[in-house]
């Protein structure tokens, strides 16, 4: 894998992004559609839509997800023991 920057602007160079950005949009419509308005008591009832919305999104992913988590923090406790990674410590003084 190599690194690329994506343009300013250009969010056609980020489709994989870009593309569950839309995702969460067309579903967040849809549940707005079946709700029948889009008034909301308050900033935390619409996030309280929001999160439901995407955790229900994000449902199907969580055993894959789970897996990755548990496979990165082996392989990082393999390739980085704490014990071995050197550090200095410094006393900085800030000016306010």
């Amino acid at each position: 894998m190599t690194p690329r920057t994506t343009a300013v602007g250009a969010k056609e160079q980020n489709g994989v992004v870009e593309a569950a950005n839309g995702a969460i949009e067309r579903r967040l419509e849809q549940v707005l559609l079946l709700r029948g308005n889009r008034d909301f008591d308050s900033v935390e009832a619409w996030q309280t839509l929001i999160d439901e919305v995407v955790r229900k999104a994000n449902a199907g992913r969580a055993p894959r997800v789970g897996e990755d988590l548990a496979a990165i923090a082996v392989s990082a406790m393999i390739a980085t023991p704490v014990d071995l990674i050197p550090y200095e410590v410094l006393i900085a003084a800030v000016a306010a």
